[in-house]
């Protein structure tokens, strides 16, 4: 190949394989996290959660639950 320092073949690919917390709608995102940590992924993408709005934070998320994760 003309302008390709290593040829395709030897090169590695490195994925980042996650899952997104959306099968666990239905539960708060902290059981959503535990069970794909659970599941041996080390990436995950946040999409919905149970809660007033579906969202994780919102514009009238107050400090405190934006301030990070905490059980109850």
């Amino acid at each position: 190949m003309v302008g390709c320092r290593t040829p395709f073949a030897k090169r590695q690919q490195r994925w980042q394989i996650g899952c997104y917390t959306r099968p666990w709608d239905q539960y708060d995102y902290l059981t959503a996290l535990d069970g794909i940590a659970e599941a041996g992924f080390k990436y995950a993408g946040i999409m919905t959660a149970k809660g007033r709005t579906w969202l994780i934070l919102t514009a009238e998320s107050s400090l405190e639950e934006a301030s990070g994760p905490a059980r109850n």
